[in-house]
């Protein structure tokens, strides 16, 4: 009986598994709190500066990969099967990806001083 305490979903200790579930709700709600900060105050979707959509789309990506891995840490156990743990590698690679694309595209965009002054950029076009 004490080991059925002390284990879930494989070899995770219960201890492990209550504090990484603690820890991704808590990712969620910061993330939750600063996706609602940032719309908070949005009037019109079409209005939004482009900065504004590539800090959106980081703060949804990471939130969208905690939700996630959290989902199928719970629900499946990542020790429970190789299909599992492959799901995991995966959503980890490709959340990864998103965040450092769109991450690189804003620092591109800001060491460019586009975000600081886009009227000289309109200007340089026509």
């Amino acid at each position: 009986m004490a080991d059925a305490l002390h284990h879930r979903h494989g070899k995770t200790p219960l201890a492990g598994f209550i504090f990484s579930i603690t820890l991704a709700m808590t990712a969620i709600s910061v993330l939750s709190f600063c996706i609602a900060r940032r719309t908070r105050s949005l009037h019109s979707i079409r209005n939004l500066p482009f900065a504004r959509w590539l800090i959106l789309g980081v703060y949804v990506d990471s939130w969208a990969f905690v939700f996630s891995s959290t989902i199928l840490q719970s629900s499946l156990g990542l020790d429970s099967s190789a299909n599992a743990c492959d799901a995991a590698i995966l959503l980890c690679l490709v959340c990864y990806l998103t965040s450092k694309v769109v991450c690189t595209f804003f620092a591109s965009l800001e060491k460019g001083g586009m975000l600081n002054s886009p009227s000289k950029f309109m200007n340089r076009q026509s």
